[in-house]
């Protein structure tokens, strides 16, 4: 019966979920990431959640993005979702894309790199914005290292996708101290 009336309630927010951002829809990503958790393993609705949240995280309003990426995060921090959401390479490939491409577009707005930066820095309307950008690129780089594959599972990547991309990016964050220190955990605790 709690089963039942889980998978209910996920359809339920799943839907709500779609469709444009409007006040508050924030609470909606939430109380999906807080189902998902209170269902364990019972959950049988790991791939409608994460096609919905990857649609949701491509919106424009970055205070959203946020709540999205940072509720991506905590799904995979969960095994019984891991192991639940079939992570094929076309998944990885949209996850990491979409982490990585947030990364360049927040790096580029708020001046982390080169020659786009310049023109790219005028988006920053109002200084409260930075500390969400750079919250994106955290979770996004966090993302990266829960659902990145291991063991096994690396073997099956190919080698000039993800890997090439990730490395060139990262190559642009060594040099601010903040993130190099984050870096070097991530490389460092990702066995």
């Amino acid at each position: 019966m709690l089963a039942t009336q889980t998978e209910r309630l996920c359809k339920m927010l799943v839907v709500a979920l779609t469709g444009p951002t409007y006040p508050g829809k924030e609470t909606l990503v939430s109380s999906l990431v807080s189902l998902v958790k209170g269902a364990g393993t019972s959950f049988r609705q790991s791939n409608a959640v994460l096609e919905v949240m990857l649609q949701e995280v491509r919106k424009k309003d970055i205070n959203y993005r946020r709540v999205v990426l940072d509720g991506i995060c905590k799904l995979f921090d969960m095994p019984e979702f891991t192991a639940s959401a079939h992570i094929d390479f076309a998944t990885f490939d949209s996850l990491s894309s979409t982490a990585l491409d947030t990364i360049t577009k927040q790096m580029e707005v708020l001046d982390l790199v080169g020659a786009a930066a310049a023109a790219a820095a005028a988006d920053v309307d109002d200084a409260r914005e930075r500390p969400v950008r750079l919250l994106l690129v955290a979770n996004s780089l966090r993302l990266l290292g829960l659902v990145w594959p291991k063991g096994a599972q690396e073997s099956a990547l190919p080698a000039d996708a993800t890997a090439q991309r990730f490395t060139a990016y990262t190559a642009n964050l060594r040099d601010s101290t903040v993130w190099r220190y984050k870096l070097w955990f991530m490389v460092h605790n990702t066995n």
